[in-house]
């Protein structure tokens, strides 16, 4: 008999039927706000519609239903596709894409009440007509919504017909009748497909975080693009009245692991946070028979010295049952992780070594590093369900380019099937689904101090 698949607990997840890419991610009417890319009628990708999660503190998430769904000749025969929220007055709007065979437009719905969304009369509000020459009408897709100054700005992601990708500038007067502005971002020409679900978070008036998903990106070495699909940032100087957008990095990933995509940015208040999907795409996606698949996650962010931090959401650490703290350890040493509780942990602790080292989870997660060497290795062995489709077998590890360090901090969130790892507080993230066959060791190997180690549990919410 195959090992119980555990739901997550503070992850959004369907109750029944396929999420991927987040929408909508809002704060509206005292409460945060999430929609994610839906299949109602199986656990696998199908006609898109809108489900909607709403929580009062970015960790308990209760799903609302059925946001969007398709049933207009601009939405047929794919559906409602992704796309971002903002509040407007009284008002939550919702800009996405229309998914017809050979086409794709932007569409508009609102809500007074933040539960019943009504779709404008006059979609699509943005079709072919708007776009400028050289660009594909099929994939022209994930409208991002900013609003500065009374006047609205929109970007969306569009292919070439060949190599090559932009994120395109419209702009409003009213948040329905946009004109062309600019090329706000011009992918290089070794993209193969679209920059997906961009998204533009604003610092301050004249610097921001431009995040999209470019697909197909290859690699340019170790530790780079190990996923078919990607998500990245640049860090640039904006003017939006001009639609002008100048990066200052390069597009650096948001996560080196095997299952993040599509994120999705919000400012709220003094904090930043991000929502993406736990999973990828050419997967298997072992929940499935259980009747839904895949989850999403959050996270908190902040830009400092050039560089994305991201950490576990703080109201996090007011729900676990129980939280043990140990000494320090050397050597190889083991716990039995079933005796901290059910499947929803967290474990925080720092490494120092001067030789090889490896950490074993759920009897076959494993992180190991050899002395010397600039990279950390996240490797998925001993499954009870295989992640990975016919002939990717050999794709079960990915890297972490962290610098030739002695000293490494981890933080590793296990919620049911994923597992997020949170390295040298906020450099580096790591997301995978991981599917245990039931052994809940932790293991440290190798000539090792393990300091400040804290286990974290929460007695199981199935």
């Amino acid at each position: 008999m195959k090992a119980k698949i555990f739901r997550p607990c503070f992850h959004p997840t369907p109750k029944k039927g396929w999420i991927n890419d987040p929408n909508g991610f809002s704060f509206y009417q005292g409460h945060y706000h999430l929609f994610a890319q839906y299949n109602p009628f199986e656990p696998k990708w199908g006609p898109m519609h809108w489900i909607h999660f709403i929580s009062p503190d970015l960790v308990h998430w209760k799903e609302e239903g059925i946001a969007l769904k398709p049933e207009h000749p601009y939405e047929l025969p794919w559906g409602c596709f992704s796309g971002t929220a903002i509040q407007d007055g009284d008002q939550l709007l919702l800009y996405y894409t229309g998914a017809q065979e050979w086409a794709q437009v932007q569409c508009l719905a609102s809500s007074l009440d933040g539960e019943t969304f009504v779709k404008y009369p006059g979609n699509p509000i943005l079709d072919g007509t708007s776009l400028p020459a050289g660009y594909s009408l099929k994939d022209f897709r994930d409208p991002k919504i900013v609003k500065q100054k009374g006047r609205y700005y929109l970007l969306t992601g569009v292919k070439k017909p060949g190599l090559g990708s932009s994120i395109l500038c419209f702009d409003s007067p009213d948040g329905i009748r946009f004109s062309f502005l600019s090329t706000f971002y011009d992918g290089v020409d070794e993209v193969d497909g679209c920059l997906e679900c961009p998204d533009l978070l604003l610092l301050d008036d004249h610097h921001a975080l431009l995040s999209f998903s470019p697909q197909n990106k290859p690699s340019h070495g170790k530790g780079t693009f190990q996923n078919k699909q990607s998500s990245v940032y640049v860090y640039g100087e904006v003017d939006l009245p001009s639609g002008w957008f100048r990066p200052l990095t390069p597009e650096t990933e948001f996560d080196q692991g095997f299952d993040f995509y599509a994120p999705e940015l919000l400012k709220h208040g003094d904090h930043c946070y991000l929502a993406a999907w736990g999973a990828n795409w050419g997967r298997n996606y072992p929940m499935a028979k259980d009747g839904y698949a895949n989850s999403l996650l959050i996270r908190e962010i902040s830009y400092q010295d050039n560089r994305l931090l991201q950490s576990f959401v703080g109201d996090l650490d007011l729900w676990w049952n129980d939280v043990r703290t140990f000494r320090d350890l050397f050597t190889r040493t083991r716990f039995q992780l079933g005796e901290f509780g059910g499947s929803t942990k967290r474990i925080q602790f720092t490494v120092e070594s001067r030789s090889d080292f490896k950490i074993t989870l759920q009897g076959g997660y494993v992180i190991s590093h050899e002395f010397g060497s600039p990279y950390l290795a996240f490797k998925r062995t001993n499954q009870a369900y295989e992640t990975m489709l016919p002939g990717q077998e050999n794709d079960d590890t990915r890297y972490v380019k962290a610098g030739d360090y002695y000293h490494y901090h981890f933080d590793i969130f296990i919620d049911g099937y994923l597992i997020e790892t949170i390295i040298n507080h906020g450099e580096f993230a790591v997301t995978s689904q991981y599917f245990s066959k039931g052994d809940n060791d932790l293991v440290f190997e190798g000539e090792t101090k393990i300091t400040g180690l804290t286990i974290s549990y929460l007695t199981d919410c199935q």
